[in-house]
């Protein structure tokens, strides 16, 4: 759910397909250390440039998912200038308000950038109460990569990481064209979850 693309940095998630890791579905080692993310491994940075995720204060996307033509599924990311501590490490938070019934209270995300250049995840909240639904280092919850530094076909890594489960994700595609509703993106990254959900 913590996802969102950049007009100036396109890209893209997708769903698993159940034989497209080792044969027969089930998800390979991870080939980036999650550790990369743990908080005594920074310093980390809430000014998070990744090119294929930047987070520019004020910036906002709007993602929409329509199946025949009818909207099932959208949100609206703000990436606000508040910071936060979390984790035991400051953090950027991206606003998420959900556009299909936008009643509901905002979720917020938190994200900080690793020495390296990878996107963590250390956190997020259910927007109700500001009560955080996981936190890096509380109840089990470990910070995850959300982006990699340099990704690359193939690379896997841990996108979850709670007590009772762990989720992983795998880059198939780099640098490729897409075409939306919008506009055609020239250099998209496309991204199967484990879960399965679907999101470009």
């Amino acid at each position: 759910s913590s996802w969102f693309k950049s007009p100036g940095a396109p890209g893209g998630t997708s769903a698993p397909d159940a034989g497209a890791r080792d044969g027969g579905g089930s998800a390979s080692a991870a080939d980036v250390d999650i550790s990369i993310c743990d908080a005594d491994n920074g310093p980390f940075t809430h000014e998070v440039n990744h090119p294929y995720f930047p987070l520019e204060v004020g910036s906002v996307h709007v993602l929409e998912g329509l199946e025949g033509g009818t909207s099932m599924a959208g949100f609206r990311a703000t990436v606000l200038e508040e910071t936060a501590e979390v984790g035991g490490v400051t953090v950027r938070i991206v606003e998420k308000q959900d556009t299909i019934d936008d009643t509901s209270p905002p979720e917020h995300v938190f994200y900080a950038q690793a020495p390296d250049g990878t996107v963590c995840a250390f956190g997020e909240d259910e927007g109700a109460d500001g009560d955080l639904e996981w936190e890096a280092g509380v109840g089990g919850y470990l910070a995850t990569v959300f982006m990699p530094a340099s990704p690359k076909v193939g690379m896997v890594f841990e996108a979850s990481h709670g007590p009772d489960a762990i989720e992983r994700s795998e880059i198939t595609h780099v640098g490729e064209p897409w075409e939306t509703p919008a506009e055609t993106f020239d250099d998209t990254l496309t991204i199967l979850e484990e879960g399965p959900s679907i999101k470009r």
